[in-house]
Order: structure tokens, then C-alpha cells, then sequence
């Protein structure tokens, strides 16, 4: 007998969660919308596809190493090949691009992306992903096909 009115009463309880969330109460809308205003330059100009553009920072850690989502390459007008690679990180100054380390061997560019903190210890830093992107010059390479790697994203550049 127990045991059928636990059910009784689980069966209800799910019936009773699975109602609309619209009907029944009265809500009511806000009087006015919710907003403020943004100072201008509070926040970093915004690149295409939503990403944050970012400059690397030198600073007293070393960091650690971030997997890009996106990584694409080309040649500018004046002749200077570039990457552009875009992540997932945190938010300034919790989390800042450290130097970007280009390591080039034949016709394979790898590119090292880290993030570091430049906030003081004990700072309490918010754990809020942010879509980040970063433009970096490879300069004058010689003609020929090179592949462009970081983390896991491979593209292929030809000058």
C-alpha cells in the first residue's frame, strides 16, 4: 500500500512540474526596459564573427596554452603574411594573450597562444568565456606553401 502511494504521489508531483510556465500565474512585464549605458572605450572593439580582438601582454607568468576555434591566413598589400586565430577565454584582466610565440621550421609556421592573469593575488576572477581573437603578423616570408598550425587548427598559406 506503501509503495502505490509513493507513486501516487510521484506520479503528481511530475504531472504537477510539467505545466506551462505562462498559464496560471499572473506576470507582469517590467514597466520600463532594463539597460544602461556603456562608457565609450570601457570595452574591446569587437572584431567579425563576435570574437574580441586582443593584443598580447608581456607579464610575469608564463601562462598557459589556449586551443583556438578558428585560424585562417594571408598575405597583406604589402607583402607580410599574417594569422588571425580566435579562442575561447576569459575576461581582462583575469585572463590577458601573453607574446604569441611564432615558431617557424621549413614550410611549417607553428604558432604558440597562451593567456596569463595580470590581476593582483587574492583578485576574485569571474569564470566567463569570452570569445577572443588575435592578429598576428608573420612577416616577409619567401615564396612557396606553408602550413600554419595552432593547437589542433591547421591552414595552409601560400605566398
Amino acid at each position: 500500500m506503501r509503495r502505490i502511494l509513493a507513486i501516487t504521489i510521484l506520479v503528481a508531483c511530475t504531472a504537477a512540474g510539467c505545466g506551462s510556465a505562462t498559464g496560471g500565474g499572473a506576470t507582469s512585464a517590467p514597466d520600463r526596459p532594463v539597460s544602461h549605458d556603456v562608457p565609450p572605450g570601457s570595452q574591446p572593439p569587437v572584431t567579425g564573427g563576435g570574437a574580441t580582438l586582443v593584443t598580447p601582454h608581456a607579464g610575469d607568468d608564463s601562462g598557459w596554452p589556449v586551443q583556438p576555434v578558428r585560424l585562417r591566413a594571408g598575405v597583406g598589400d604589402d607583402g607580410r603574411a599574417w594569422a588571425w586565430a580566435s579562442w575561447w577565454g576569459g575576461i581582462p584582466t583575469c585572463y590577458v594573450l601573453r607574446p604569441v610565440g611564432i615558431h617557424r621550421t621549413g614550410h611549417v609556421i607553428r604558432l604558440e597562444l597562451r593567456e596569463g592573469s595580470d590581476a593582483p593575488p587574492g583578485t576574485a576572477c569571474a569564470e566567463i568565456a569570452m570569445l577572443k581573437a588575435v592578429r598576428i603578423d608573420l612577416g616577409l616570408l619567401p615564396s612557396g606553401t606553408y602550413m600554419v598550425r595552432a593547437g589542433g587548427k591547421r591552414v595552409t598559406l601560400t605566398i
